[in-house]
């Protein structure tokens, strides 16, 4: 280019400038011409719900901490040249909670638009702040008649592989069988099993990254299923009777989450899972069934001094089978009885039943009672033979 074209072109370009200040002049911003070519893409694929922060972000690190996706954009002309300069406005559907915002060369937009202007590579970045909501956003990109978009999901976050979860049961009142009392000798008409007594256990959970890597532990979610009983927030085992979740899905506080695992009068071997991510831990919890009945006969109703007789307890749940390992307590109230060198307390057997041997001095009464809950008790009477 000679000396005279290059003051030509500078001439120009100080009118146009001139005329821009002077007259309100626009020059018109680049864009993309068609046939040109418009890439956009995520470094992470992975976003989880953040509160926006106090101040945009700028740069991609105050992006990223900021809980943020950083957005690249590319482009090249028909002839395979950057597009300096050109224009791309993006904008988000649905907008949600989440914002968009131009991290370099930012070009005029409207409030529901993020607009970058490339650079001398045809590159440039924004950023995708999530806000507090989770859902699925697409990111639209246009500059000119080009258009691209790309789906994303703002997810519930979970733990990374290498993770762990540290998990801990304390029984409280799943661990104890005691009926409602006082109940009388017999078998009476068979009682609701759910919800029961609504006995609980509280489980404790504390998630952690991987082994030097940092983890936003805030939010953390897990998925806590059981195969036996239901789910409640702490203290809301009879209010979540009438749900009866076997899964229920817990965020962290400060890496920390609390459940209650609820029971009916069933007895059961309850399975515990909990999961984030790939991550998952399993706990088992033995919860006994609750005594609804105990039947207590003799094998005779006369005896002479001296004479034998076999004593029978039999102790049922609420759904009518024989309760096993319930230890039964044998006492006389009347007259006198050896139960043959035990103590009077035996344990119940698969079928929920107790057996003694007594030798007699008649007239007496046996009585029967659950030796973990004395108000329950059942009585029979052995009269003298002639």
């Amino acid at each position: 280019m000679t000396a005279l074209k290059r003051l030509r072109r500078l001439a120009r370009i100080t009118l146009l400038l001139g005329l821009g200040a002077c007259e309100g002049f626009q020059l018109e911003t680049p864009t993309l011409g068609a046939g040109s070519t418009l890439h956009l893409s995520f470094q992470s694929s992975t976003l989880y719900p953040a509160p926006l922060p106090a101040s945009m972000p700028t740069s991609p690190t105050e992006c990223t901490g900021a809980g943020g996706a950083i957005i690249d954009l590319r482009a090249w002309e028909t002839n395979g040249a950057f597009a300096e300069n050109a224009a791309v406005t993006l904008w988000l559907e649905p907008a949600g909670t989440a914002t968009l915002v131009a991290l370099n060369k930012p070009c005029a937009a409207s409030s529901s638009t993020a607009c970058v202007s490339l650079d001398a590579n045809g590159v440039g970045q924004a950023c995708l702040l999530p806000g507090p909501e989770a859902g699925q956003h697409t990111v639209f990109a246009r500059s000119g008649s080009i258009e691209v978009s790309k789906p994303i999901t703002v997810g519930g976050r979970v733990l990374p592989a290498g993770g762990s979860i540290q998990l801990n049961v304390s029984p409280d009142s799943s661990a104890l069988a005691t009926p409602p009392g006082p109940r009388t000798c017999g078998t009476p008409a068979p009682p609701s099993c759910f919800p029961g007594l609504t006995r609980r256990a509280s489980v404790a959970f504390h998630v952690s990254g991987p082994a030097g890597s940092p983890l936003p532990v805030e939010g953390t979610q897990l998925t806590v299923s059981v195969n036996a009983g239901w789910l409640a927030v702490p203290g809301g085992c009879a209010a979540a009777v009438g749900e009866a979740l076997s899964q229920r899905v817990l965020e962290t506080v400060q890496g920390s989450a609390v459940v209650d695992w609820c029971f009916s009068d069933l007895g059961s071997t309850a399975t515990l899972r909990v999961q984030s991510g790939p991550v998952s831990e399993t706990t088992q919890l033995t919860v006994p069934p609750v005594p609804t009945s105990l039947v207590l006969t003799a094998s005779q109703g006369t005896a002479q001094a001296g004479g034998t007789v076999g004593f029978n307890a039999v102790v049922t749940g609420c759904d009518g089978k024989g309760i096993p390992g319930v230890p039964i307590l044998f006492r006389a109230t009347t007259g006198a009885v050896e139960f043959g060198g035990t103590t009077g307390v035996v344990e119940t057997s698969a079928r929920g039943i107790a057996s003694v041997i007594g030798t007699v001095t008649p007239p007496v009464s046996v009585v029967a009672t659950l030796a973990e809950a004395q108000d329950v008790l059942c009585t029979v009477d052995v009269g003298g033979a002639p």
